[in-house]
């Protein structure tokens, strides 16, 4: 039964043991980030969506890395970033579908429970050093540069994961480099909804 099973999985996976591979080095990327209760939004942002209020996340699991282009290449057969010929540098121009398919990809897979981030768990890591973090650095300008790849910095390109400061958390590339979805929608009256 195992020798099928196996043959079954080589047909369906042919690049199974890459597949696994890449997953594994997802899953040692992971640092658990322990929960806490946190002001969430910002009552001086121009939109009335950004009302602060108290939020408390349970610990996580939150990858110190982006998904990389090599990585999602791996796993889904393709490559859809504009910046190709960078396999460090993370994937990007997917949408949030795109990501659920990779998402329920890998968690076949490897029989795990990969998810994205909520919006309040991601605000909650990239807030953790908190102004602490941002004067060590020497403000703002400052921990934007050591930290993030932006317009004034990044040539119009990605670049590869990991090459700036990671956050208080581990985390590296939370501010600048690409995008990054979260699990939840956005909803402009998701504070005034019961």
């Amino acid at each position: 039964k195992e020798a099928l099973k196996e043959a079954e999985e080589k047909r369906l996976h042919p690049n199974i043991a890459a597949e696994r591979a890449t997953i594994n080095a997802l899953v040692a990327n992971m640092t658990n980030i322990n929960g806490g209760t946190f002001t969430m939004g910002n009552n001086k942002a121009p939109s009335a969506d950004e009302v602060e209020h108290k939020v408390t996340i349970n610990p996580v699991y939150f990858s110190k890395f982006e998904v990389t282009q090599q990585q999602w290449q791996t796993i889904m057969g393709t490559n859809p970033s504009i910046n190709k010929g960078c396999p460090n540098c993370p994937v990007e121009n997917v949408s949030w579908e795109d990501v659920m398919k990779f998402i329920r990809k890998i968690n076949l897979i490897s029989n795990k429970k990969f998810r994205l981030p909520t919006e309040a768990e991601w605000e909650y890591v990239a807030r953790l050093g908190g102004k602490q973090e941002i004067e060590a650095a020497g403000g703002p300008e400052a921990y934007i540069k050591n930290t993030a790849w932006y317009f004034g910095n990044a040539a119009k390109k990605t670049h590869p994961v990991g090459q700036k400061q990671p956050n208080t958390a581990g985390i590296y590339d939370l501010l600048g480099n690409v995008a990054e979805w979260c699990a939840d929608w956005y909803g402009s009256y998701y504070y005034k909804e019961d």
